[in-house]
């Protein structure tokens, strides 16, 4: 039997009371919301340089921190090398903490990702073996760049 008119309108008010809620509840835990829009690049990219020792370096210095734009919510990574990419970020008033073969965000050769951003102040990354590292030559750790941008929506 279908429902009654306002039972509808009582189940879509309850409906959006939850969602509001747990748009809250994630606002306050920290985690940006971004509109349902494509990405919306907010400045130029920045290259992050790597290789297989480089998770010890904290970019953009030991000294400076990230200039993130006003009002971003996401951020853009593409990783055109043909070996994976480790990467983590450093939050405000946290020790500085390297990357390692097996910590922080994996990025797998060649692939680009837009993901919500908790806003460091420092990066650090580092090359790993690709998914064919052991077999493929070309996919072992090697020296290269991985290009990151900030922006809006998904």
């Amino acid at each position: 039997m279908p429902l009654l008119t306002n039972e509808l309108l009582s189940a879509l008010q309850a409906g959006l009371a939850m969602a509001n809620e747990a748009s809250d509840m994630a606002t306050a835990a920290g985690v940006p919301m971004s509109p349902n829009t494509p990405f919306f690049r907010m400045g130029e990219p920045f290259r992050l340089p790597v290789s297989p020792t480089s998770g010890i370096d904290r970019f953009p210095s030991a000294t400076a921190d990230l200039a993130i734009p006003p009002n971003v919510t996401t951020f853009r990574v593409t990783n055109n090398n043909p070996f994976a990419v480790r990467m983590r970020g450093q939050q405000p008033g946290a020790d500085f903490v390297p990357v390692t073969a097996t910590t922080g965000w994996l990025f797998l050769p060649g692939v680009t990702e837009v993901l919500g951003t908790k806003y460091p102040i420092a990066l650090t990354v580092m090359s790993v073996d690709g998914p064919l590292g052991s077999t493929d030559d070309t996919q072992k750790a090697g020296i290269g760049f991985l290009e990151m941008q900030y922006g809006t929506g998904g």
